[in-house]
């Protein structure tokens, strides 16, 4: 059978082809209208990217950002230098937290700094209590974690009022000073690296920005040192129901730097 019989006999059977619809108006309309939609995605699309570009700069603080923003939660500061990340990097993104009203940078998940298997001496204890005395600070008396009997805890606050402490726990640990401060770089839940000095006795400060108080409703410093013979103590200024820490982090530096010149 020809192509033209082929034809005809659908003709036959279905009737004749519909006569064209597309008209030149309608390739005209529907132009139109596809090019309004292309132009109309692209820019939502372009809205888009904008509005994600701007929360990403919202949400990402540069360091120096960083830095004064710390400055803030942590007053006067002491002039030990801060390390450098040596390819090391927060243990999770920036987030902005809140606390009593508080604004604070936290990066990843916090781990616990303190290994508290050794109970602290009391000459540390008297030594540190006097120093966060002669600062100006309201300071009470040291008491036991009734979960722990090695975590001591100290009432500390500007105006005598609140519940600002300082917190002891000593353990011990492997390896160098300076290899354990590293490790312990971004634990405590810090975009920024922290502050590092090594003070008279040979033992190595690391000190950490501010960060949300994982255990409480307020920000906690720390300050982790690291002695010669493998002692490691970790020393943690909270604000509690405060809006401020009852002291500043050039207090608690040269609080450390006493304690360790004995």
């Amino acid at each position: 059978m020809s192509v033209e019989e082929q034809r005809a006999l659908h003709a036959l059977l279905v009737g004749p082809a519909p006569a064209p619809s597309t008209t030149l108006d309608l390739v005209i309309r529907r132009g139109r209208r596809t090019r309004a939609a292309r132009v109309g995605t692209s820019t939502l699309a372009v809205l888009l990217f904008i509005g994600l570009v701007g929360v990403a700069i919202t949400c990402l603080r540069t360091p120096s950002e960083l830095e004064v923003a710390n400055s803030r939660l942590v007053g006067e500061q002491v002039d030990w230098p801060r390390v450098p990340g040596d390819g090391r990097e927060p243990s999770g993104p920036q987030a902005l937290v809140t606390r009593n009203g508080v604004l604070v940078y936290q990066c990843g998940i916090p781990q616990d700094l303190g290994v508290a298997t050794q109970e602290t001496s009391g000459s540390f204890r008297d030594a540190l209590r006097s120093a966060l005395a002669e600062r100006g600070a309201h300071v009470g008396y040291w008491g036991e974690d009734p979960a722990s009997r090695y975590l001591i805890d100290i009432p500390v606050s500007v105006d005598g009022d609140g519940s600002a402490s300082v917190a002891v726990s000593t353990g011990d640990y492997q390896g160098t000073a300076a290899q354990e401060a590293d490790v312990l770089m971004f634990a405590a839940g810090n975009c920024l690296p922290p502050k590092r000095q090594r003070l008279g006795d040979g033992t190595t400060a690391q000190l950490y920005p501010a960060v949300p108080d994982p255990g409480g409703i307020g920000i906690v410093m720390h300050a982790l040192l690291l002695r010669a013979d493998g002692q490691r103590v970790l020393v943690s200024v909270r604000s509690g129901d405060q809006p401020a820490l009852p002291i500043s982090e050039a207090d608690l530096a040269r609080a450390l730097t006493r304690v360790a010149s004995g």
